[in-house]
Protein backbone atom coordinates (compact mmCIF):
# COMPACT_ATOMS: atom_id res chain seq x y z
CA UNK A 1 0.00 0.00 0.00
CA UNK A 2 3.24 2.52 0.86
CA UNK A 3 4.66 1.59 -2.35
CA UNK A 4 0.75 2.59 -4.40
CA UNK A 5 0.96 6.06 -2.25
CA UNK A 6 4.48 6.99 -3.34
CA UNK A 7 4.49 6.11 -6.69
CA UNK A 8 0.40 7.51 -7.87
CA UNK A 9 2.05 9.44 -10.46
CA UNK A 10 3.41 6.68 -12.27
CA UNK A 11 0.72 4.79 -12.22
CA UNK A 12 -1.46 7.62 -13.56
CA UNK A 13 0.57 8.18 -16.11
CA UNK A 14 0.85 4.67 -17.34
CA UNK A 15 -3.00 4.41 -17.13
CA UNK A 16 -3.09 7.65 -19.01
CA UNK A 17 -1.00 6.55 -22.03
CA UNK A 18 -2.29 3.70 -22.12
CA UNK A 19 -5.93 4.97 -22.23
CA UNK A 20 -4.77 7.67 -24.74
CA UNK A 21 -4.02 4.97 -26.95
CA UNK A 22 -6.99 3.03 -26.99
CA UNK A 23 -8.74 6.32 -27.57
CA UNK A 24 -6.56 7.31 -30.50
CA UNK A 25 -7.19 4.04 -31.62
CA UNK A 26 -10.52 3.97 -31.67
CA UNK A 27 -10.93 7.55 -33.44
CA UNK A 28 -8.55 6.42 -36.31
CA UNK A 29 -10.69 3.87 -36.77
CA UNK A 30 -13.78 5.46 -37.56
CA UNK A 31 -12.01 8.82 -38.46
CA UNK A 32 -8.51 8.36 -39.56
CA UNK A 33 -6.55 11.69 -38.30
CA UNK A 34 -3.11 12.54 -39.57
CA UNK A 35 -0.63 12.01 -37.61
CA UNK A 36 0.35 15.29 -36.75
CA UNK A 37 -2.81 15.42 -35.12
CA UNK A 38 -2.21 12.67 -33.24
CA UNK A 39 0.83 14.48 -31.43
CA UNK A 40 -0.53 17.55 -30.77
CA UNK A 41 -3.50 16.20 -29.28
CA UNK A 42 -1.10 13.65 -27.15
CA UNK A 43 0.75 16.56 -26.39
CA UNK A 44 -1.92 18.56 -24.75
CA UNK A 45 -3.19 16.07 -22.83
CA UNK A 46 0.41 14.88 -21.56
CA UNK A 47 0.91 18.63 -20.75
CA UNK A 48 -2.58 18.98 -18.71
CA UNK A 49 -2.07 16.01 -16.94
CA UNK A 50 1.45 16.64 -15.56
CA UNK A 51 0.53 20.26 -14.95
CA UNK A 52 -2.66 18.50 -12.47
CA UNK A 53 -0.10 16.59 -11.17
CA UNK A 54 2.37 19.06 -10.15
CA UNK A 55 -0.47 20.91 -8.66
CA UNK A 56 -1.58 18.48 -6.52
CA UNK A 57 1.70 17.45 -5.48
CA UNK A 58 1.99 21.49 -4.14
CA UNK A 59 -0.91 21.21 -2.82
CA UNK A 60 0.79 18.55 -0.46
CA UNK A 61 4.29 19.33 0.15
CA UNK A 62 5.19 21.22 2.74
CA UNK A 63 8.63 22.24 1.22
CA UNK A 64 9.59 24.28 -2.40
CA UNK A 65 7.37 24.14 -4.82
CA UNK A 66 9.78 24.16 -7.69
CA UNK A 67 11.72 21.13 -6.47
CA UNK A 68 8.23 19.13 -5.67
CA UNK A 69 7.15 20.24 -9.42
CA UNK A 70 10.92 18.76 -10.95
CA UNK A 71 10.56 15.36 -9.02
CA UNK A 72 6.98 14.94 -10.57
CA UNK A 73 7.98 16.31 -14.41
CA UNK A 74 11.46 14.22 -13.57
CA UNK A 75 8.71 11.02 -12.72
CA UNK A 76 6.42 11.76 -15.90
CA UNK A 77 9.47 11.67 -18.28
CA UNK A 78 10.95 8.19 -16.94
CA UNK A 79 7.87 6.54 -17.19
CA UNK A 80 7.45 8.10 -20.27
CA UNK A 81 10.83 6.86 -21.49
CA UNK A 82 10.21 3.34 -20.42
CA UNK A 83 6.89 3.05 -22.02
CA UNK A 84 8.92 4.08 -25.38
CA UNK A 85 11.78 1.57 -25.15
CA UNK A 86 9.45 -1.15 -24.28
CA UNK A 87 7.46 -0.43 -27.39
CA UNK A 88 10.86 -0.05 -29.54
CA UNK A 89 9.60 3.05 -30.93
CA UNK A 90 11.61 5.74 -29.01
CA UNK A 91 14.31 7.81 -30.56
CA UNK A 92 16.00 10.70 -28.73
CA UNK A 93 15.72 13.90 -31.30
CA UNK A 94 15.60 17.68 -30.51
CA UNK A 95 11.99 18.21 -30.88
CA UNK A 96 11.41 14.91 -28.06
CA UNK A 97 14.08 16.91 -25.57
CA UNK A 98 12.43 20.25 -26.10
CA UNK A 99 8.94 18.29 -25.34
CA UNK A 100 10.27 16.66 -22.29
CA UNK A 101 11.69 20.31 -20.83
CA UNK A 102 7.97 21.61 -21.77
CA UNK A 103 6.41 18.91 -19.38
CA UNK A 104 9.01 19.27 -16.69
CA UNK A 105 8.06 23.08 -17.22
CA UNK A 106 4.28 22.37 -17.16
CA UNK A 107 4.57 20.24 -13.69
CA UNK A 108 6.77 22.28 -12.02
CA UNK A 109 4.65 25.38 -12.79
CA UNK A 110 1.87 23.45 -11.35
CA UNK A 111 3.20 22.60 -8.16
CA UNK A 112 4.22 26.02 -7.63
CA UNK A 113 0.59 27.29 -8.32
CA UNK A 114 -0.45 25.00 -6.18
CA UNK A 115 1.60 25.59 -2.83
CA UNK A 116 0.40 29.15 -3.47
CA UNK A 117 -2.75 28.01 -3.44
CA UNK A 118 -2.40 26.30 -0.46
CA UNK A 119 -0.67 29.37 1.65
CA UNK A 120 -3.82 31.61 0.72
Amino acid sequence: MKLLKENKTIIYTIILVISLTILETIINLILPLKNQTNQIINFIIINIHSFILGYKTGLQTNKKGYIEGLKTGLKIIITIYILGIITFSFKITLKRILYFLLIILTSTLGSIIGINKKKQ
